[in-house]
């Protein structure tokens, strides 16, 4: 591993809380606004299809049980605080679904113990094997909300045979958090955000990756990742922003 285990700072803590936070925020308040809309809408379609708003969403595709859409407009999405330097006119993409499962249970699927939970879903979920470390967790399971997490993770993505040949693999080192919110109305939603971080002590790697394993030109950066998870149906939010 490239990396040492991390030392954050309290500010750098709170820099990572905040931003993640500012993200789940902003992806809430975009599923109440969902919500609103669905409550004054009279339609046979499914509840994963209601509530968007053809007008700054398009449709990509859709199933039984969920429904993926992109941003119609590039400058419908503008937060100077999530973004970096680096990033310009990113959009976004919305997958919104239900799952039949409880929310306990679908949170345990989401619980990240160490990396090798990492793994395994990547490779149960996605068919994708990851490499990588937790390099430092500040927020841990409580009583009160047995799935927290929240902390620094570096991974590389290392594509399958054929693309390997073409395609060399990428590096992120992303701040993320899980964990479960009980809201003033007793609903109880859980979350998981996924962001690019900067931090001093996990600088580009040069390239190649000390051996030469890993063939990677620098740290990839991702703008950021939700999943909102809420009890009725167990529906699921998921954005992602993109370049």
């Amino acid at each position: 591993m490239p990396f040492a285990p991390l030392h954050l700072t309290v500010q750098q803590q709170q820099h990572c809380h905040d931003r993640l936070f500012q993200l789940l925020d902003r992806t809430l308040r975009s599923c109440d606004e969902r919500d609103e809309r669905d409550e004054n809408t009279q339609s046979g379609s499914s509840h994963h299809q209601t509530g968007i708003d053809s007008r700054h969403w398009k449709q990509l595709k859709t199933q039984s049980n969920a429904s993926l859409y992109i941003e119609r407009e590039r400058d419908t999405w503008r937060d100077p605080s999530l973004l970096g330097g680096s990033w310009k006119n990113p959009r976004v993409l919305l997958a919104v679904g239900t799952i039949d499962n409880s929310l306990d249970e679908v949170m345990f699927g989401l619980e990240v113990s160490d990396f090798t939970a990492v793994q395994v879903r990547s490779e149960t979920l996605g068919k994708k094997p990851l490499d990588g470390a937790i390099l430092t967790q500040f927020m841990g399971p409580t009583e009160a909300d047995p799935f927290q997490f929240m902390g620094i993770t570096w991974m590389v993505d290392e594509p399958k045979w054929p693309l390997n040949v073409m395609v060399h693999p990428r590096d992120f080192v992303i701040a993320s958090a899980t964990g479960v919110i009980n809201c003033v109305n007793g609903e109880r939603i859980g979350y998981e955000v996924v962001q690019s971080i900067d931090l001093p002590q996990c600088p580009p790697l040069p390239n190649p990756i000390g051996d030469g394993h890993f063939n990677v030109g620098g740290n990839v950066e991702l703008l950021g990742c939700t999943t909102v998870i809420r009890v009725e149906e167990v529906a699921v939010v998921y954005q992602q922003s993109k370049r």
